[in-house]
């Protein structure tokens, strides 16, 4: 009888522990499984990269000095837009920076532009100021900035850097981190000359045409 008792007792033991087990194993797939599988829809769909496009610069100030240093003194405001191409996958803005180089040199500081969320084929838009007061520039860029000055044009370009997310059937991704180039051409005219560097009236610099970014990574 007490061997009966005994194994009784085993089978009830085994029963409890089975469910609990079994309880345990759900609960940890549910809360594993969810992320995962977000991660790898994710993966399996490749969303499409965010489309950006410049429609338009406005120069209000671009003097370079060269007395003692050369230094460049810059205000503009850009006109940019994004496009989200995909037709399931959301985008989460969480940061964005903007900045204007010349010769891969930054000539000013970066803006914030605003973060949100992007739905389907939607297109965003923003128009951030950009400021450079007395930035230190390469002897290089000022040759090269000259040579452009005199042949009646100037490129630059206006770049982008940041953080998204993606956002597919409900679930959201991690950060990704966002790097976006885009060209910008000016045709010059009317250009003033201060101690044998130029400086120009902003009505001076024409916008030539929308530009197609290149979004080097996310």
């Amino acid at each position: 009888m007490a061997t009966g008792n005994d194994c009784g007792n085993h089978e009830t033991s085994n029963s409890v522990t089975v469910k609990v087990t079994l309880a345990i194993t759900i609960t940890i797939s549910i809360t594993i499984g969810l992320p995962i599988s977000g991660v790898v829809a994710y993966r399996l769909l490749r969303p499409a990269k965010p489309c950006f496009y410049i429609q338009n610069v406005t120069i209000y100030q671009f003097n370079l000095s060269s007395t003692p240093d050369a230094l460049l003194s810059s205000v503009m405001r850009v006109s940019v837009s994004s496009l989200n191409p995909n037709g399931h996958v959301g985008l989460y803005y969480d940061s964005l920076d903007a900045h204007a180089a010349y010769m891969d040199q930054r000539i000013t500081l970066p803006s914030a532009l605003s973060p949100g969320f992007q739905g389907h084929k939607v297109v965003t838009a923003w128009s951030p100021y950009l400021y450079g007061t007395t930035v230190p520039v390469s002897p290089q860029l000022v040759e090269a900035l000259l040579q452009e000055q005199a042949a009646g044009s100037m490129s630059l370009h206006v770049k982008f850097q940041g953080k998204v997310r993606w956002m597919l059937a409900g679930r959201i991704s991690g950060h990704y981190h966002l790097a976006v180039s885009c060209p910008v051409s000016f045709a010059i005219h009317n250009m003033v000359e201060d101690a044998g560097v130029g400086v120009s009236d902003p009505a001076a610099f024409r916008f030539q045409s929308i530009s197609q970014c290149s979004v080097v990574h996310v």
